[in-house]
């Protein structure tokens, strides 16, 4: 390396020395040049303009290498030292995740409403019951709802209408590890009058004419059942009821029941059935002496994903003074899930009697004859099919058409008041055989939190046997509900419901149209906390004087205002 660096140092001496004497030589030939210009007269003729040229310049690109000769491989020499680490890194135990229950809400141990109406109409609830307990809960309540104003018929007289509701009860439960033992009682009174009578004769009946009615009531029920979480175990709910009705005219009818129901899962079989029994006494004034109802309904059910299958027996036996009728109805039920919960196709078809006592005439129908008796109605083939689903999550439906056959269907009409014969206000009965086609349809929708609607139509189509008309029974029906809460501060509900015209039958047989029923209720509710609230119910807004039944128009417009407290 130091001979290579040598013999380039020698090299560029040599280059600069003969550089100098290049440079020697050019300036003596100039010299003697310019020496010779100075004696020369010489004529230069310029045939074209002065074109000036520079030469290309050229660079020597030579860089100095240096080449190393000498290689150094580095050598390295290491031993490894296996020394233990320890390590000393506390652990810190992860605390178990844990479930917060949600709060509980508060509960009231009672509530109180009070309010009052036109048509001199005061209204007392009280309710009470324990506290929140897993192991049992006890409480009752007591109501009351009067009127004591005039009804305007519909040749416009006023005539006295008051009524007046009585109600006491108790209640409790005891919850058991499987299974509940619950029980209630209550004892109600009503008291009304028979005011109406045909305003189209010239008979205006005296407003002293004894024509009112009271009805006393006592009901003890009791029921045992399990609460198992598990299908594989055998579910059963037992019940018994004591039930009694008295009215004013020396009429009671007494009924003591006894009903059991159970079922179990079998790998995809579920076996159950219904067992019920019904004894009623009735005392001389009412007549027909006692009866019975006994009924007897084992069925088997297959479940599926998407179907479900439900097929059994119904056998009732119907036991009285006069024979003994025995009735047995298949029963069978499928329905079958298209698009999950959104498209349900069903089909049923079915069958049972009507048990028409002297207690459910009466709340059906309290101006009927007193100590009225009526056969028991058999629905011996019921037939429907339908579709039910959701819309949406917030929008539920169920559209249905129903075919059936009733034997001994009873109507109500009117008949001479045994008081006053001229009156004509008290109702009878008349039997058929018919049948019945019914199409139903019901629409629930949600659409947020506070706001829940609900509308429900049908449309029914009698054809009768011996009748003319089905007395009292409109062809169509229709209700639609809306409830809005603002801010749980305010709650508001309207309810609208409407039925087509009836015909009824004449004192002197010939049928006779009335008119429909419109009503239309709004109601609001402002809560000044949690506890003390106001409320304001608005009722038959149109004031339309629609009847009931025939004779008897309801009360026109009316309204209740009230406060309620929780305690």
């Amino acid at each position: 390396m130091l001979i290579s660096v040598k013999n380039m140092h020698n090299r560029i001496l040599l280059k600069r020395v003969t550089l100098v004497c290049i440079q020697i030589l050019f300036f003596l030939i100039s010299t003697s040049t310019y020496a010779q210009d100075e004696k020369l007269s010489k004529e230069v003729q310029v045939v074209r303009p002065y074109e000036p040229s520079i030469s290309d310049a050229f660079k020597l690109n030579q860089l100095p290498q240096v080449e190393d000769t000498v290689r150094i491989v580095p050598m390295f020499v290491y031993n490894l030292t296996a020394r233990p680490v320890t390590l000393d890194l506390p652990v810190k135990p992860i605390p178990g995740a844990r479930m917060v229950a949600e709060p509980l809400s508060p509960v009231n141990k009672g509530y109180v409403k009070v309010g009052f109406g036109n048509y001199i109409s005061p209204l007392a609830e009280v309710y009470f019951a324990n506290e929140r307990s897993e192991e049992y809960s006890y409480g009752g309540w007591i109501k009351h709802r009067s009127s004591f104003g005039d009804i305007k018929l519909d040749n416009d007289d006023n005539v006295d209408a008051p009524f007046q509701k009585n109600r006491i009860g108790l209640f409790g439960k005891r919850i058991f590890d499987k299974s509940v033992l619950s029980g209630e009682g209550n004892f109600s009174t009503y008291s009304y009058n028979f005011y109406g009578y045909d305003t189209t004769s010239n008979y205006n009946p005296q407003p002293d004419a004894p024509v009112d009615q009271l009805q006393q009531n006592v009901d003890v029920s009791a029921s045992f059942y399990s609460t198992h979480s598990d299908s594989s175990h055998l579910n059963y709910n037992f019940s018994t009821r004591f039930a009694s009705i008295t009215d004013k005219h020396s009429m009671q009818q007494s009924a003591f029941m006894l009903k059991s129901n159970f079922d179990r899962y079998f790998n995809v079989e579920k076996f159950g059935g219904d067992i019920s029994f019904t004894h009623y006494m009735n005392n001389d004034n009412l007549g027909e002496g006692n009866s019975s109802l006994i009924s007897v309904a084992p069925w088997i059910g297959l479940f599926g994903r998407q179907w479900r299958v439900k097929a059994g027996l119904n056998a009732t036996f119907d036991i009285n003074n006069i024979e003994t009728q025995y009735h047995f109805y298949p029963v069978g039920h499928i329905s079958f899930d298209i698009v999950s919960n959104y498209v349900i196709p069903y089909f049923q078809f079915d069958g049972y009697i009507e048990d028409n006592n002297y207690a459910k005439i009466l709340s059906e129908n309290p101006w009927v004859d007193p100590g009225l008796n009526v056969w028991n109605s058999s629905h011996k083939f019921i037939m429907k099919g339908g579709v039910k689903g959701n819309f949406s999550p917030k929008v539920a439906y169920n559209v249905s058409a129903c075919f059936s056959l009733v034997d001994s269907a009873y109507f109500y009409v009117n008949i001479p008041n045994d008081v006053d014969g001229f009156l004509e206000n008290r109702f009878d009965v008349e039997y058929d055989n018919i049948r019945l086609r019914t199409f139903q349809g019901e629409l629930t929708m949600a659409p947020t939190n506070n706001i829940k609607l609900f509308l429900q139509g049908e449309y029914n189509i009698y054809t009768m046997n011996l009748l003319d008309k089905p007395w009292h029974k409109p062809l169509f029906a229709g209700r639609f509900t809306a409830n809005y809460s603002i801010q749980d501060k305010i709650l508001l509900k309207a309810n609208f419901f409407i039925e087509g015209e009836r015909y009824i039958k004449t004192i002197d047989g010939t049928p006779r149209k009335i008119d429909g029923i419109a009503d239309i209720n709004l109601g609001i509710e402002y809560r000044y906390t949690s506890r003390v609230s106001a409320f304001l119910d608005l009722n038959n807004l149109t004031g339309n004087r629609y009847q009931v039944w025939y004779l008897y128009p309801a009360q026109q417009f009316n309204m209740m205002l009230g406060l309620t407290y929780a305690f």
